[in-house]
């Protein structure tokens, strides 16, 4: 098979960055994305290089891996991924600061 990796854009990166780190950016996408909204409490097990993990998607774009609060969460679109990652599919989370 043939696997390419899919790199996020310029524009999609920064949309992504305003959107969860700006002070009215979280609150706007709850607004305008249901989805946002849905997700908030939501839990999840997952696994990085570093082992398993439990993430919970707080409210305010804080996300908590094993409950702690260090990472941000909000929606993003990747134009790339086309309808896989259309702005009211996806989200991404960050642990970059």
């Amino acid at each position: 098979a043939n696997a390419r990796v899919s790199t996020q854009t310029v524009y999609g990166r920064r949309r992504a960055g305003w959107f969860g780190r700006h002070e009215n950016g979280f609150a706007t996408e709850k607004k305008i994305m249901p989805y946002i909204s849905e997700l908030i409490k939501t839990r999840w097990k997952c696994t990085d290089t570093r082992g398993p993990f439990s993430l919970e998607l707080a409210d305010g774009g804080d996300a908590l891996r094993d409950g702690k609060a260090s990472l941000r969460w909000a929606s993003m679109n990747n134009p790339e991924l086309g309808p896989n990652c259309s702005v009211h599919a996806c989200i991404y989370v960050d642990g970059n600061g």
